[in-house]
């Protein structure tokens, strides 16, 4: 068999590396998910491995709680430039924020070993056209779809966060790809793996996956029309019924019913219900736990779905389009929706954003490779140039 690498998949991947590396030089050191709590885990998973390439450069510390765990520590994640969440933009010090620059270079030495499965699949074979030619009646997703989504800016921060998390995304991007791909047996493996890692973010993975399968099996089998109305129905009862349905299952679930306990003390006036997919949708693109904003990205993202719509319904592409990608995408926005609205505390991206791959496979449809990248690149430069701005600000 003769292999070659996929030209658009090592572009991508060269972009990723010097991306992945300009971010670490300039995002505020610390501002991850769960830095603090989720970063000491790794150093001690990493440490009895063996790996222990950073020794002396990421501070611990005594746990503030009293309950004598340590934590990673960051003078910036500990309030040196953190900002009010309804800021706009963000504010950061430059002298606490900084990252090490050993530590940046060696975090990304890291995941690039991490998400090396993933950029193994740019190494193809002449059977690769084949595949595609097999599963053209059924969707198809594609190695390219899977190169931009290194590009996107979401998915190069989650990617990067020192935390199992890197890990289990990359491990769930490769079970939608294995799963897609009629790969049954190492979906299967991929999926035990990655709840053996964390139980949390794979729960997630499960219940989104099944969703999106049912939708598939329901517009296939009863049409369009049918598909739609059981998105619009299973989001008006999450809506609705969020804290009826939560009751019910608490019932039968001792982990549902804490669940139940932190939805009944969440504060609705915070963040309301109709405000959860805004909140997702954001840090889904882009939105660290400092609640830095970056409003010129949102409307440019929103703008584009806006335009690809407008694209579909009032130019002859739509007659080009398999509907079976579209499919995917409203039920990819429906089934995020439902989550987010029947769980508070899976409002954030980081959830979602394994997703990613399939989102751009349907926007492929529309666009060609190099629109894309060039779309994506420019998001990049958005935000790179709000973090310079951001450290100005402050």
């Amino acid at each position: 068999m003769l292999l070659n690498f996929s030209k658009n998949g090592i572009i991508c991947i060269f972009l990723y590396v010097a991306l992945i590396l300009l971010y670490m030089l300039i995002f505020p050191y610390g501002d991850e998910p769960d830095f603090n709590r989720r970063g000491y885990q790794y150093i001690s998973i990493l440490s009895s491995l063996n790996l222990n390439f950073f020794d002396g450069l990421i501070e611990t510390v005594v746990s503030p709680t009293g309950d004598g765990m340590m934590n990673a520590s960051s003078e910036c994640g500990n309030g040196s430039g953190l900002i009010d969440a309804r800021q706009l933009f963000g504010a950061f010090d430059f002298h606490y924020c900084m990252q090490n620059i050993e530590l940046a270079f060696k975090r990304v030495a890291l995941t690039l070993i991490i998400f090396s499965p993933l950029i193994f699949l740019f190494v193809k074979s002449k059977s690769d056209y084949l595949k595609k030619i097999e599963f053209s009646n059924r969707y198809y997703l594609s190695k390219e779809s899977i190169a931009l989504s290194f590009i996107f800016p979401g998915f190069i921060f989650y990617s990067a966060v020192f935390s199992i998390e890197q890990v289990t995304l990359m491990l769930s991007v490769l079970f939608l790809f294995y799963l897609f791909s009629r790969r049954y047996f190492y979906s299967l493996i991929l999926v035990v793996v990655t709840f053996s890692l964390d139980p949390g973010n794979t729960q997630v993975v499960l219940v989104l996956t099944f969703y999106l399968l049912t939708s598939m099996f329901i517009f296939k089998k009863l049409g369009l029309l049918t598909f739609m109305l059981f998105s619009l129905i299973s989001m008006l009862i999450a809506y609705v019924g969020s804290t009826e349905i939560l009751t019910f299952f608490a019932k039968y679930s001792e982990k549902v019913a804490r669940i139940v306990l932190d939805y009944s003390n969440w504060d609705q006036t915070k963040y309301p219900l109709y405000f959860r997919p805004v909140m997702t949708f954001m840090s889904f693109n882009f939105m660290p736990p400092s609640m830095s904003k970056h409003p010129l990205m949102y409307i440019v993202v929103f703008m584009g779905i806006i335009y690809t719509f407008f694209k579909h319904f009032f130019t002859t592409i739509q007659y080009k389009v398999d509907i079976k990608y579209i499919v995917m995408f409203m039920a990819l926005f429906s089934g995020i929706s439902i989550i987010v609205f029947l769980l508070p505390g899976f409002t954030n991206g980081k959830y979602y954003i394994f997703t990613l791959p399939l989102f751009i496979n349907s926007l492929l449809q529309y666009y060609s490779f190099k629109t894309l990248l060039y779309f994506l690149l420019t998001l990049n430069i958005i935000i790179v140039v709000d973090n310079l701005l951001f450290y100005l600000i402050w």
